[in-house]
C-alpha cells in the first residue's frame, strides 16, 4: 500500500517556492539592473526593498528548498527499502534525468538550481548508509563553511590575500539580457552562463551549504521530525525561539558591526559572506518552525491549501515561473525591467505565485501529476504508461 504524502512537506516546499518566486522577480531573474521609469515607488524605495529582500528571502529560499530535497531523498530511499529494494542505483538514474531537465531549463534561465541539485545529490547517495552521528558531524562541518573559514585565516596571515570569484562573463550576460536575442541568450547560457552560475556557487560556498542541507534533510527524515507534527508544537516553538534571535544577530553583525571593526576590505568581504551563510541556516530554521507551528494551530487556513497544492507541483511550477519571468523581464521579451523596480516586482511576483497556486488546487483535482513531474517519473521508470489524468473528471477552472 502506497504511503500517504506528508502534508507539511508539500506546504513547506510551496512556501520555499514562494520565497524563490519573490526573489527571482525582485532580481529580475538574475538580471540586476535598476528600472528606468518609476511609478509610485522611487529608486531609493526600490533599493531599500531590494536590500531587505536579500536579507529575508534570497538565502533562506534556497536553504529551505535544499533541506526539503534531502528529506524527500530519505523518504524515497526509505520507502523502497521497506519493500526490500535498494534504490541507490534507481535514484542515481533519477538524478541524471533531473540533470538533463535542469540543464535544458538553464539554457533559458541561467540561475537554474535543478541541474546543480542533481549533481550535488550524487555524492550523498554514497554516504546515505552512514550512521546518524557520522552524517550529523559531516553536515555540521559542511555548514560551518571550511572554505570560507580558511580564507578568513589567510586574509589575516597574508596582507596581500584576495578572495576573488571566477565570474568573467557576468557583465556579458547582463548585456545580453538588455539587448540579446533569445538564441543569443541560449548560446551564452550553454557554457558561459553555466560557468558564471557555478563560479558564484563556489565563491560564496553555496555548494558546501547545499551538501550540508541535503544531509541535514536526511537526518530530519530519519528522526521523523515532520511526522505526527500535531504532537510537536512545543518542539517547533522552541526551535523558532532559538534560531530566530541567532539569525537576527548574525544579520546585524554582518550588515552593521563589521563596518565598525578595524578590518581590511578583503577581510570584511569574506567574513560577511561567511556570516551570511550561517544566517541563512538559522533563518531557514526559523521560517520552517514558524510555518509548521502556524499550520499546527490553523490547519484549515486556505493559505496552507495553496502552499500544499503548489508544493506538489514544485518542478513544473519552478520551470514555468522561470520561463515566464525571463520573457517578462529580458530584452528579447517584454523588457519589463525598464518599468518594474524591486517593489513592483515583489508585488507582481506575489500575485504570480498565488495565481499559480490557485491553478494548482484545480489541477490536482484532475491530474495525478504536474506535466514535468509526470515526465520525470516516466523517464525515471522508463515507462510512459503511468496514469496522468484522473478518471471521470472534467477540468473546470471555476470549480
Amino acid at each position: 500500500m502506497k504511503k500517504p504524502r506528508i502534508v507539511i512537506i508539500d506546504i513547506l516546499r510551496g512556501f520555499a517556492l514562494l520565497l524563490i518566486v519573490l526573489i527571482h522577480f525582485a532580481e529580475h531573474f538574475e538580471f540586476y539592473s535598476p528600472s528606468k521609469y518609476h511609478f509610485l515607488f522611487s529608486q531609493k524605495q526600490d533599493d531599500s526593498v531590494f536590500f531587505w529582500a536579500l536579507q529575508f528571502i534570497r538565502g533562506n529560499a534556497y536553504s529551505i528548498f535544499a533541506l526539503l530535497f534531502g528529506v524527500s531523498f530519505f523518504i524515497q530511499m526509505n520507502n523502497k527499502a521497506e519493500k526490500g529494494i535498494d534504490f541507490r542505483r534507481g535514484f542515481t538514474w533519477r538524478m541524471l534525468v533531473l540533470l538533463v531537465i535542469g540543464f535544458l531549463f538553464s539554457l533559458i534561465y541561467r540561475g537554474d538550481i535543478l541541474h546543480m541539485y542533481a549533481i550535488f545529490a550524487l555524492p550523498i547517495i554514497l554516504i546515505y548508509p552512514w550512521r546518524t552521528k557520522f552524517l550529523f558531524i559531516t553536515a555540521i562541518l559542511l555548514l560551518l563553511q571550511p572554505q570560507l573559514i580558511i580564507g578568513i585565516f589567510q586574509s589575516f596571515l597574508d596582507s596581500s590575500f584576495k578572495y576573488v570569484g571566477l565570474n568573467p562573463y557576468w557583465s556579458e550576460g547582463n548585456q545580453l539580457a538588455y539587448e540579446g536575442s533569445f538564441w543569443d541568450t541560449v548560446k551564452f547560457n550553454f557554457y558561459k552562463g553555466r560557468q558564471t552560475s557555478w563560479s558564484w556557487t563556489i565563491y560564496v560556498g553555496r555548494y558546501l551549504q547545499i551538501w550540508g542541507l541535503f544531509i541535514l534533510g536526511i537526518l530530519i527524515g530519519r528522526l521523523g521530525v515532520f511526522e505526527n507534527i500535531d504532537q510537536k508544537k512545543k518542539l517547533f516553538l522552541k526551535a523558532m525561539l532559538v534560531t530566530l534571535p541567532i539569525a537576527v544577530t548574525l544579520a546585524f553583525i554582518s550588515e552593521s558591526v563589521i563596518k565598525t571593526l578595524p578590518l581590511t576590505q578583503e577581510q570584511q568581504k569574506i567574513i560577511k559572506i561567511t556570516l551570511d551563510s550561517w544566517k541563512n541556516i538559522f533563518g531557514s530554521a526559523s521560517y520552517i518552525s514558524l510555518v509548521t507551528l502556524l499550520y499546527i494551530i490553523f490547519p484549515k487556513a486556505y493559505i496552507f491549501k495553496l502552499y500544499q497544492a503548489y508544493g506538489k507541483l514544485s518542478l513544473t511550477n519552478y520551470i514555468v515561473q522561470g520561463t515566464i519571468g525571463v520573457f517578462l523581464y529580458y530584452g528579447f521579451g517584454l523588457a519589463l525591467w525598464k518599468y518594474l523596480g524591486a517593489t513592483w516586482s515583489l508585488i507582481i511576483g506575489a500575485a504570480f505565485f498565488f495565481l499559480q497556486a490557485y491553478i494548482c488546487t484545480i489541477w490536482n483535482k484532475h491530474f495525478y501529476y504536474g506535466p514535468f513531474e509526470w515526465l520525470w517519473r516516466c523517464l525515471t521508470d522508463l515507462n510512459f504508461n503511468i496514469p496522468f489524468k484522473r478518471e471521470k473528471t472534467r477540468l473546470n477552472i471555476f470549480v
